[in-house]
């Protein structure tokens, strides 16, 4: 117990640096590029999709430590399930926001997958072209800094009972172009932000608490 319970205030401490340091725009120092890689090309009814969120072309001193991000998806569509992997897990979510770490809390600047997200069609879904996004993605850094890259999305086309692509016309044509991002935006991203960091220092406080009560128990 002794020992999980350091790992979890060194954790804690980890992603409170990460994402509490100095905030830039990717750019020629700090950059990456985000993938989101699916296992098909199409979906009916009852089927689903795994998604990696893969990170390549990392330029960020030593490497990332941390993530966090929004997930977008119409919900009358898609159930959506997070799941981690062997290197990175999610060390929090809230809603579509979620955080995630490494397991070894090294920095790394390898090419890496950072979770997978599975998506099913529920039952009734009407056909039509459906987009999933992620965005607001931050990266945190192992030298109090963190940077943000632009949104990525993908669109997959989702077919109803008994309907296919012979009966249904999709547009599922691409486009570069990225909506303009709003300062309402940013600011409640901001807030939430400094509101996790708040909860994040309250609970380390009330572990070590705990971790020094139980010490002086012992002995």
């Amino acid at each position: 117990m002794k020992k999980n319970v350091i790992k979890l205030i060194i954790l804690l401490v980890v992603v409170l640096i990460s994402f509490s340091g100095t905030k830039v725009l990717a750019d020629n120092e700090y950059t990456c590029n985000l993938l989101i890689e699916g296992n098909k090309q199409e979906l009916h009814e009852g089927e689903e999709i795994v998604y990696e969120i893969k990170v390549t072309d990392i330029k960020a001193e030593t490497g990332i430590i941390a993530y966090s991000g929004v997930i977008n998806y119409d919900t009358n569509v898609f159930e959506m399930n997070l799941s981690e992997n062997d290197l990175w897990q999610i060390t929090g979510s809230l809603g579509n926001f979620f955080i995630a770490t490494r397991k070894d809390m090294l920095p790394n600047a390898e090419n890496q997958t950072i979770a997978k997200i599975s998506f099913k069609v529920k039952e009734g879904v009407t056909s039509g072209n459906q987009t999933i996004s992620i965005s607001k993605s931050n990266f945190g850094m192992d030298n109090n800094k963190s940077f943000e890259i632009e949104d990525k999305s993908v669109d997959i086309p989702v077919y109803g009972s008994g309907q296919n692509e012979t009966e249904v016309t999709i547009n599922t044509e691409s486009t570069d172009e990225t909506e303009p991002k709003s300062d309402d935006g940013n600011l409640a991203l901001q807030i939430w932000r400094n509101l996790i960091i708040t909860l994040i220092i309250l609970l380390v406080v009330l572990i070590t608490v705990f971790y020094i009560g139980y010490v002086r128990k012992k002995r």
